[in-house]
């Protein structure tokens, strides 16, 4: 006889049925992980609560330097489900609902969207999330940045926020909606069951575990596949400023992040921390330009400066292979690595040049900006900014109160100049 559990054969997963914004190869791999999943485990977490629908609470975010980062990984659904408490993944329903907190907070100037091994999931929630991130972006900056995977429903999140960026390997795009219908109706014949459908329609009993599919089925399921589609495509094109017929295209398929730019689907390619650091840059100057940049062609983020190392098209050239060969060994990178990988790992070995008058004076800015006891200090008396700072005074003055030193130590944690202030005072712990 057929199990119960045949109901749900036109797709492995409850939470992911019908229609899907999804990479193809996505639902085989979690479906693979949940043959490892403790049955025990299982029911303590439906004990527990877990997927309680509408109760979704709001998505976590860091906070750093006035830029909430919020992650979005694995399959996306409306609400939390059970599979994703076992499994991973992301309601939409708590992103939206973050998202609405942090327009509202004036601690956050900016918002990073971060994608990690996301291939999307459901058409349900899918809109409502694009929308709240267009909204979003009418008040306050966001960006999207994609590591790894950012396809289908996530890349569709993803386009909506102003910039879009991704490390080099990450597979991104797959613009497009797909669903099946599975014919299990031999299956029960040799079962020696019959299903009876009983329906308002020639449509409604649709999909129904053992009735054979006909073609009017596969018409009908298409049909509403090319007009979810079309909203899908719509969206993404109006996202990133390109035509319909563009997005359409390509064909739903997906591309590593370099070819992705030359698509208009990202525009650079970088790590996530260096686009959390340009968008903490814009946050403190909205009128800067971005420093990381990528051209069709190119699989390298934007050259480093002079004073760290040599770029990476000095490294590319031939008559520098020998210098690359040499700084593999050095930094140990291994014999096959990338020049932007030799270039990462030399910038993280070689000691930073020393800070400008004006990188001390916008440090300094920060500084008041970005702390209780700055905002106090610069509202009783704004002192003038420094030309440069030769030493600096490491004991606070034994006027302070405890709360007033705790801030104190508050703000050399979050500032560039605070950070220097922390080295070298450790430094001089250490000579002691």
């Amino acid at each position: 006889m057929p199990r119960a559990s045949d109901a749900s054969t036109a797709c492995p997963f409850g939470p992911l049925a019908g229609p899907l914004l999804i990479a193809p190869d996505a639902l085989g791999r979690y479906r693979d992980r949940l043959r490892d999943v403790d049955l025990i485990a299982l029911a303590n977490a439906a004990d527990d609560g877990a997927g309680a629908g509408n109760g979704a609470p709001a998505a976590p975010y860091e906070l750093r330097n006035g830029v909430a980062t919020v992650l979005v990984s694995g399959p996306t659904t409306k609400h939390p489900t059970l599979f994703q408490r076992l499994i991973g993944g992301t309601s939409t329903v708590a992103v939206q609902r973050t998202l609405r907190s942090l327009r509202s907070d004036p601690d956050v100037r900016a918002v990073l969207l971060h994608f990690e091994d996301a291939p999307g999931g459901t058409v349900a929630g899918a809109m409502e999330l694009y929308q709240e991130i267009r909204a979003f972006a009418a008040a306050k900056p966001i960006r999207a940045h994609a590591t790894d995977q950012c396809c289908s429903a996530a890349y569709l999140f993803a386009s909506a926020a102003a910039r879009l960026t991704a490390n080099a390997t990450a597979a991104v795009g797959g613009v497009g909606v797909r669903a099946a219908l599975y014919d299990t109706s031999k299956r029960y014949e040799r079962e020696g069951v019959r299903p009876v459908p009983l329906a308002t329609g020639k449509f409604k009993a649709m999909g129904m575990p053992g009735l054979p599919v006909t073609k009017e089925h596969e018409a009908e399921l298409r049909r509403h596949v090319e007009r979810v589609g079309a909203i899908v495509v719509d969206a993404v094109a109006a996202g990133r400023g390109v035509t319909a017929d563009h997005v359409r295209a390509l064909e739903g398929r997906t591309f590593l992040a370099a070819e992705a730019v030359g698509h208009k689907l990202v525009d650079a390619v970088c790590s996530f921390e260096e686009a959390r650091a340009d968008l903490e840059r814009h946050a403190l100057n909205p009128a800067a330009a971005p420093t990381v940049t990528t051209t069709a062609a190119s699989t390298t983020t934007a050259a480093l400066p002079a004073a760290w190392a040599p770029t990476a098209e000095d490294l590319s050239r031939e008559s520098d292979m020998r210098l690359l060969e040499q700084l593999r060994t050095m930094t140990g990178a291994g014999p096959t690595a990338s020049e932007d990988d030799v270039l990462a790992r030399l910038r993280r070995m070689l000691p930073p040049p020393p800070p400008s008058a004006a990188q001390v004076q916008a440090e300094v800015a920060e500084t008041m900006e970005y702390t209780s006891l700055g905002r106090r200090a610069a509202a009783a008396a704004p002192p003038p900014l420094p030309r440069a700072i030769p030493s600096y005074e490491l004991t606070p003055p034994p006027t302070l109160t405890a709360a007033e030193r705790a801030e104190v130590e508050e703000t050399l944690g979050m500032t560039g100049l605070g950070r220097r202030v922390l080295a070298q005072r450790d430094a001089v712990a250490s000579a002691a």
